[in-house]
């Protein structure tokens, strides 16, 4: 089961192809990315597999105010604008902000605009 689970993981989030659908804007790729994304078997990897097969029960919805910040553009499987807005109607006092031109890494792609919607949320 693990290298089904590792191989599903390395496609869709550990790869150059994911990063080129992670991101609106390829150039803004950050040279760190890119390389984790080179090597065979990264950490990362590793960790997000120790997640999925630990089969921990779900966590209960937060109780407090919750934003969510997501790029537009995200193109990473199961992390669409249409994902967000579902998982936004799903949190009882959830606000969802999309941020235009930016996809899986919003902080990374549009950090102005990022910082400006948690400001707005916690002020």
């Amino acid at each position: 089961m693990r290298w089904l689970v590792d191989g599903i993981s390395r496609r869709n989030a550990y790869s150059s192809s994911a990063l080129r659908r992670a991101f609106a804007e390829p150039d803004a790729i950050p040279a760190e990315l890119s390389e984790l994304a080179r090597q065979r078997r990264p950490r990362q990897l590793k960790v997000t597999g120790d997640i999925v097969l630990a089969g921990d029960e779900p966590v209960p919805p937060p109780s407090v105010r919750t934003l969510l910040l997501w790029g537009a553009d995200d193109h990473l499987m199961g992390t669409s604008a249409k994902t967000a807005e579902r998982l936004a109607r799903s949190l009882p006092q959830a606000e969802l902000v999309l941020i235009p031109r930016a996809g899986h890494l919003p902080q990374v792609e549009r950090p102005e605009e990022f910082v400006r919607a948690l400001v707005a949320f916690a002020g």
